[in-house]
C-alpha cells in the first residue's frame, strides 16, 4: 500500500470506525505517509461530526459524490443550490393569470356588436349585391321576386 491511494468510501468507513483492525492498521500507516490523505480524512471527520450519527436510507442511491463535493468545496463557499422548479412554476402561473385577465378584460371592454339585420333586409341586400333586381325577364326576375317576396315592377325588353 506504499503509493496506493485510499478510496473515498474506505476513508468514510475509517472515519465511521467500521474497518476491520488489519485494514485500519494499513490505512493508519498510509495516513502517516500522506499529508493529502490526512487532509481528506480530517475533512471527512469534520463532516461526520456535523452529521452526527445520521444514517439515512440510501439504498439504490450513490450519495458519496454529493458528500465529496461538499467536502472538497472551498472553505466559506457553499456548493451551488439546486434549481428550484417550484419558483418557476409559480412565476408561470402568475403570468398565465395576468394574461388571462388582460385578454378577458380586453374582450369585455369591446363595444357590443350591432344586431344582424332582419331576414327580409338581408335578402334585399343580397339581391342588390348580386344585381338580381336589374336582371331581365329571362327567368331571373322570378328569382328576385321569390327572394324579395315583392313583385318586380320593371320589365326588361328582350
Amino acid at each position: 500500500m506504499d503509493s496506493e491511494r485510499i478510496s473515498d468510501m474506505e476513508l468514510l468507513e475509517y472515519v465511521a470506525g467500521r474497518l476491520d483492525p488489519d485494514r485500519r492498521a494499513e490505512v493508519d500507516a498510509q495516513l502517516a505517509r500522506s499529508p493529502e490523505d490526512r487532509r481528506r480524512v480530517e475533512a471527512l471527520r469534520r463532516t461526520w461530526e456535523l452529521m452526527g450519527q445520521w444514517e439515512p436510507d440510501t439504498a439504490g442511491r450513490d450519495v458519496l459524490a454529493g458528500v465529496m463535493e461538499r467536502v472538497k468545496a472551498p472553505a466559506g463557499r457553499a456548493p451551488p443550490a439546486p434549481f428550484r422548479w417550484q419558483a418557476v412554476g409559480r412565476v408561470a402561473a402568475v403570468w398565465a393569470v395576468a394574461i388571462g385577465l388582460g385578454v378577458g378584460g380586453g374582450w369585455l371592454s369591446l363595444p357590443p356588436r350591432p344586431a344582424p339585420p332582419p331576414p327580409e333586409e338581408l335578402a334585399r341586400q343580397v339581391v342588390q349585391a348580386l344585381y338580381l333586381d336589374t336582371v331581365g325577364a329571362g327567368g331571373s326576375v322570378g328569382v328576385a321576386e321569390s327572394l324579395l317576396e315583392e313583385p318586380v315592377d320593371e320589365e326588361v325588353p328582350r
